[in-house]
């Protein structure tokens, strides 16, 4: 499995995984005037957030949406983790549980 940041080229792929998560999570179709612009947006902006992808077989399987909150302990932005989802392509063959 290969884990990468996400280009305009992976747009399609997330849009597909948030429409996905969005309609398995909250029964919720997602307009694609809106999410197209969305996911566009913050491929072509990282003070918004960014993507990764996750690969097998050059197939994307996973993505995960990284955006910031301000910290006031921290007195600057931190990450946040937000939308990941994963095909059941993820749980494939090659792939094997790591070491603990």
């Amino acid at each position: 499995m290969i884990i990468r940041k996400a280009t305009s080229e992976d747009r399609d792929a997330i849009v597909a995984f948030n429409q996905a998560m969005a309609f398995e999570t909250e029964n919720k179709t997602l307009p694609e005037d809106k999410i197209v612009p969305g996911v566009s947006r913050v491929l072509s902006d990282e003070n918004l957030g960014f993507y990764l992808v996750a690969e097998v077989d050059d197939k994307i399987v996973g993505s995960l949406m990284v955006t910031y909150e301000w910290s006031d302990w921290r007195n600057g932005p931190k990450p946040l983790l937000l939308k990941m989802f994963a095909t059941s392509d993820l749980f494939h063959p090659k792939l094997k549980r790591p070491k603990m």
